[in-house]
């Protein structure tokens, strides 16, 4: 109260100069604030974030987007074709198929029953199996068949609408020939690389290089192309040409599968070269698989016999142990020597023979074979010498021949090569070859004493046919002289016509050969039970064309060399030079008998040369058309190999030998243009390689439907298969 009894105002205790009503204002202006700050720190996370990822992680997600927008197509290079001597397609690339599924897919969406039925019917597979795997199945993959061409076109189509199959375009390999000469040519995994023989030692110059192209997919999962796209070319592998010939392979590995069977032998082997120049014509090994179905391989039929495996070569070394004492002067065939009635001790050991002879001309005991005569000869050698000409023959060393898996051989060692060892040696003890060694060796022999480098790769080409390389008869060297070379090929001659190789002899062609019988060594010891039989040899003996060895590897009938190997050199020779007419024409007989000839292969000689080839036979030509001397032979009746009658008139088909003849006369050539409807792939390739036609394959299997086109005037033929 003051001092009029005036009541006083009432003042507040807060001394703020803010008002009540500022203070709600406030609290909304701070909670403005946070919402604003909030905001724009969340701008400030998303910008970062945006940073983020259009900046520091966009390479990232560029290629998420590239994923899902854009594909990568593989363009997958062609595989090179193969082809023999004589231009024959031996392998080639085709179209195939690779097969997986997913399980849960196909459990959740599809009868699974039904869908294995149907891939049963498309693909040898077990129905029952596939569907206990599908069912027991947690994966999202599985793997059903792998390179494979489907046995219903038809209903193969079926299986790319079908949701959890999961189909891939290949290009898988095509052996024309099965299986023969299947360990030269070897064969491919399911990746298309190289597993074994030439498949494998040459897989870079095969193989080629993918390529690929990056295409649009849309929103259905589609893919389109688009120029501006990038694309990198496949570079399809190369071509490579052999030096072996398909028709001679044929009877060789025929003859010896006939040969092997007979005997009751494990495995043989077979090597055929062309003396003056090192070429392989010929080599074979058995039992042999088909590349064309892989799922059969076993270990063994995959080796290359011939340079792999080690034997040692008994009575058919004789040959070397021969040629280098007549080098060097230490016998001459009608010198006088000892066979002491068939047994000598040295030292510790017997050296026994089979044929017990006394005092003969050397001749005489080398058509014997006798293990005593040639083992005092090689004592007679020193230590150096013997080692030298074995050495020089190629033994103890790789050929260096374009497959792989060779051995060396076994021979000792130099300062090793003692009294011991060059008695052994000298009949074909204490020492272990290859079959193609020993092929080379008596190679050198029938070229009058001049080894040549083996090889079985003769042209490579590029994808447009550019010769990338082209190899050339290689001379190693020179082992003995011509005059030597001749004596020896006497020997041999003789061995066959009045020696233990009788069985080799041939009427109407000379053949030089030494038979082999040699115990294999096992653990350590000789066993009485397993031997090696074999035959070297070449022909003919006057002007040889073919070398050539036989090897059997524990024959039970008969393990004689001279009474299972040499039948079988005998009968591939027989059916070689009617195959082969430049070796008749070189200056030997045909085969004939009494009153009956076997009837050469003239396709694809000149009018000349098979009008002289005829005659030579006792055959009298005839002919469907009015051929001139530079037409071409491409059929002919009787069948080659056939057996007729002297005088018998042989008919000849003929086309113009120019292509560029051809091309510029194709209604002549409509009317020779051969029908391969219904035929396999290896039936028809053999006819239009013997009309001398280019082929290009579509397909696997059976020929439905071929065309003729005209690339750079020549004819091929188109053949599609299924």
């Amino acid at each position: 109260m003051n001092k009029n009894n005036t009541p006083e105002p009432d003042i507040p205790e807060n001394t703020n100069d803010e008002t009540p009503e500022a203070i709600p204002i406030k609290k909304k202006i701070w909670k403005l604030y946070v919402v604003l700050g909030t905001i724009a720190l969340g701008m400030l996370v998303i910008l970062g974030a945006l940073f983020k990822i259009q900046v520091i992680d966009s390479a990232k997600y560029q290629k998420q987007a590239n994923r899902q927008h854009k594909s990568r197509v593989e363009l997958l290079a062609h595989r090179g074709n193969i082809y023999d001597r004589s231009g024959s397609l031996i392998v080639t690339s085709g179209e195939k198929y690779s097969i997986a599924i997913d399980p849960a897919l196909l459990k959740q969406t599809h009868s699974v029953d039904s869908t294995v039925t149907l891939l049963s019917q498309c693909i040898n597979i077990d129905a029952k199996e596939l569907r206990s795997k599908i069912m027991k199945s947690k994966s999202r993959f599985m793997w059903i068949a792998r390179s494979f061409s489907p046995e219903s076109s038809h209903k193969f189509k079926k299986l790319k609408n079908i949701l959890g199959i999961i189909l891939r375009e290949e290009s898988g390999r095509i052996y024309t020939f099965a299986d023969v000469a299947s360990q030269i040519i070897g064969c491919t995994n399911i990746d298309n690389k190289g597993l074994t023989g030439i498949e494998l030692s040459l897989d870079s110059v095969l193989r080629g290089k993918d390529g690929y192209a990056i295409m649009n997919r849309d929103s259905r999962g589609r893919l389109r192309p688009l120029a501006n796209l990038p694309q990198v070319q496949p570079k399809h592998g190369n071509a490579i040409q052999l030096t072996i010939d398909m028709n001679l392979q044929r009877i060789v590995e025929y003859e010896l599968k006939q040969g092997v069977t007979s005997s009751m032998a494990e495995a043989g082997s077979v090597v055929a070269v062309d003396p003056a120049t090192g070429e392989i014509l010929a080599m074979a090994s058995y039992p042999n698989f088909d590349p064309n179905d892989l799922s059969t391989l076993r270990t063994v039929p995959l080796r290359n016999h011939s340079v792999t495996d080690l034997y040692e070569p008994g009575s058919t070394f004789k040959t070397i142990t021969a040629a280098a004492a007549i080098e060097e002067g230490k016998i001459h065939p009608n010198d006088i020597v000892n066979g002491l009635g068939g047994e000598k001790h040295f030292q510790d050991y017997t050296i026994v023979d089979d044929h017990a002879i006394g005092e003969v001309t050397f001749r005489e005991a080398f058509a014997k074979s006798s293990n005593i005569v040639l083992s005092e000869i090689a004592s007679e050698l020193s230590d150096k010498e013997f080692f030298k000409y074995i050495r020089n023959f190629g033994f103890g060393i790789k050929t260096g021949i374009e497959l792989p898996g060779e051995t060396t051989g076994r021979l000792k060692d130099a300062r090793e090569f003692d009294i011991t060892a060059r008695r052994f040696a000298g009949y074909g003890y204490g020492i272990a070859v290859t079959p193609l060694q020993l092929a080379m060796a008596y190679a050198a022999i029938a070229n009058k004493g001049i080894l040549y480098k083996p090889y079985i790769v003769k042209n490579v080409f590029s994808p447009n046919g550019r010769t990338i390389l082209a190899n050339k008869p290689q001379m190693l060297r020179r082992v003995v002289s011509e005059e030597t070379a001749k004596i020896t090929t006497e020997l041999l001659a003789n061995v066959v016509n009045e020696g233990t190789g009788i069985n080799a002899k041939l009427l109407g062609l000379s053949i030089a050969g030494k038979t082999g019988t040699a115990q294999q060594l096992v653990d350590g010891s000789y066993k009485n039970k397993k031997y090696t039989a074999s035959f070297a040899g070449f022909f003919p003996a006057n002007n040889p064309k073919i070398a050539m060895v036989v090897i059997l590897d524990r024959p039970q009938n008969n393990y004689y060399g001279g009474s299972v190997a040499a039948p079988i050199f005998r009968n591939i020779a027989q059916r070689w030079v009617s195959m082969s007419p430049n070796v008749l024409l070189a200056g030997s007989r045909p085969f004939v008998h009494a009153d009956s000839v076997v009837v050469p292969n003239l396709k694809g000689m000149s009018m000349q040369d098979a009008h002289r080839l005829l005659k030579i036979y006792g055959l009298a030509p005839g002919t469907y058309l009015n051929p001139k001397k530079k037409e071409v032979v491409i059929r002919q009746d009787p069948a080659p190999g056939s057996w007729a009658f002297k005088n018998t008139p042989v008919y000849l088909g003929t086309t113009i030998a120019s292509d560029s003849l051809r091309y510029a006369n194709p209604q002549f050539a409509a009317t020779i243009k051969p029908n391969l409807l219904g035929l396999t792939v290896r039936r028809a390739l053999n006819i239009l390689h013997n009309n001398g036609y280019k082929a290009r394959i579509i397909g696997n299997g059976k020929v439905y439907k071929q065309n003729w086109e005209i690339k750079n005037k020549q004819q091929i033929c188109v053949i599609y298969c299924r």
